[in-house]
């Protein structure tokens, strides 16, 4: 049986605040897996607040992990 690559779901992108021109998401509920991979992907980016990572950053991530070049384990 083939091994299929999990994919990163959409997540909901909202203003966290109106000075913060960027839309962010919560990535909290994320299974496990995709938020350690997540996590490894943001090392030395700039997100705007603890817990929410800007949408864009998101979106790219998503894109990666579709065409295969991060893995999930």
């Amino acid at each position: 049986m083939k091994k299929t690559q999990q994919i990163a779901p959409d997540l909901e992108a909202f203003k966290f605040h109106k000075d913060i021109p960027f839309s962010v998401v919560d990535p909290t509920n994320l299974p496990a897996n995709l938020k350690d991979a997540l996590d490894e992907f943001m090392i030395g980016q700039t997100v705007p607040h603890d817990t929410y990572i800007y949408a864009h950053d998101y979106e790219l991530f998503q894109r990666l992990v579709k065409s295969g070049q991060i893995k999930i384990e």
